[in-house]
Formats: C-alpha cells, sequence, structure tokens
C-alpha cells in the first residue's frame, strides 16, 4: 500500500474495501473517509458513482442509474 503526503493530508489506495455493504475502491483519507479518487458500487441496486470524493462525499463525477440515466457534473450535498 503506497502513502502519498498531499497538503498534510495522508491517502492510500485500497483495492476493494466494503462500506455499508457497498464496495469503493479507491483513495482514503486516513481517518477511514473516503478522498480523492473512487468508485463506489452499490451492491444491491446495480448503481455506481464514479469520481472526487471529499470526506467521504461525492462531490463531482457520474453517478450511473439502474435505468441506464447517467448525471455527470458537480454534486452539491445537503
Amino acid at each position: 500500500m503506497d502513502v502519498v503526503r498531499n497538503k498534510k493530508i495522508f491517502i492510500f489506495f485500497q483495492e476493494n474495501a466494503w462500506v455499508n455493504d457497498n464496495i469503493y475502491k479507491g483513495n482514503w483519507h486516513e481517518n477511514g473517509e473516503m478522498q480523492g479518487e473512487g468508485i463506489y458500487i452499490l451492491k444491491n441496486d446495480n448503481a455506481f458513482a464514479e469520481g472526487v470524493w471529499d470526506k467521504g462525499e461525492l462531490i463531482g463525477g457520474r453517478i450511473f442509474l439502474p435505468n441506464g440515466d447517467i448525471y455527470e457534473g458537480k454534486i452539491e450535498n445537503s
């Protein structure tokens, strides 16, 4: 596992990790939150999101829905 120091945030890549019964592949913050680039696969819904994560929240990228719809762009979480 490689550790990269980036602006006082330690980011590492983990091949497969379970998050709430779903799979996340990508970079992590040292505190265990999804951080940086990654893909989050919803195990039971046949949907997934790929893009940039900040403090465990997707902030930009693409969301692929089971019906074939794709959302691409900035994501604002409320």
